[in-house]
C-alpha cells in the first residue's frame, strides 16, 4: 500500500516547480536551498554548464557573482529541442533558478498541452511572423490556407513532444541541483 501512495506522490512532487502563464507558456521557477557560499554556487553552476551532458550548447551571456545567465538548448527527441534561457542568482545558501524563456525548435513557445488550440497556434504563429518583420509573409499564407495547415501540423506536434519536453526539461533542472549539492571546490591539484 506504501509503494501505491509513493508511486501517486513522484509526479507531483517531480512537476510542482513548472509554471504557466495565463496565455500557458511554461518556464520553470525555483529556489533551491543549499549548504554552500555565494562563490561555490556560482563556480557549481558555472562548471555544470560548461561540462553538462558533454554538450557545448550553452553559452554564458552575463556571468556576475552573483548571477549567471545562459542560453542553450535541451534535445528531445532526433533533431527536436527546448531552446533556453536559464537565469541563476545567488546568495548565501541558496539559489535561484528560472527558465524562461522556453521555446520548441527556436521556433514557438513550449506551451502547455492542456492549453494548446487552434486560436492559440494561430496567434502565436502571427507573432512569430511579426517579431521577424515578415506579416505580409503571414497574410499570404492565411489567404492562401496555408497557415491552418501549419497550425494543426504545430498543435499536433506539441501535443506530441509536450510530455517529452517537460520530461527532459526536469531531468536538466534535477541534474543541476544535484551538481551543485554534490560540488566541491577541494582539489589536490
Amino acid at each position: 500500500m506504501m509503494k501505491i501512495l509513493l508511486f501517486l506522490l513522484i509526479p507531483f512532487i517531480s512537476f510542482g516547480q513548472l509554471k504557466h502563464t495565463e496565455e500557458g507558456i511554461l518556464y520553470y521557477e525555483e529556489v533551491v536551498s543549499v549548504e554552500k557560499d555565494v562563490s561555490a554556487i556560482h563556480d557549481a553552476i558555472e562548471e555544470f554548464l560548461a561540462t553538462y551532458a558533454g554538450d557545448s550548447n550553452y553559452a554564458i551571456k552575463i556571468n556576475k557573482e552573483d548571477q549567471i545567465l545562459s542560453k542553450g538548448n535541451i534535445p528531445i527527441v532526433g533533431p527536436n529541442h527546448l531552446n533556453i534561457v536559464l537565469n541563476t542568482e545567488f546568495k548565501e545558501g541558496r539559489y535561484r533558478i528560472l527558465i524562461d524563456e522556453i521555446l520548441l525548435n527556436n521556433k514557438a513557445p513550449f506551451t502547455d498541452k492542456k492549453n494548446v488550440n487552434t486560436q492559440v497556434a494561430l496567434d502565436q504563429m502571427e507573432e512569430m511572423y511579426i517579431k521577424q518583420g515578415k506579416l505580409s509573409e503571414f497574410q499570404e499564407l492565411k489567404e492562401s490556407g496555408e497557415v491552418e495547415k501549419q497550425v494543426a501540423g504545430f498543435v499536433e506536434m506539441n501535443k506530441f513532444f509536450y510530455p517529452k519536453g517537460e520530461d527532459k526539461l526536469l531531468a536538466f533542472v534535477d541534474s543541476l541541483k544535484e551538481y551543485v549539492k554534490n560540488y566541491s571546490k577541494n582539489s589536490d591539484w
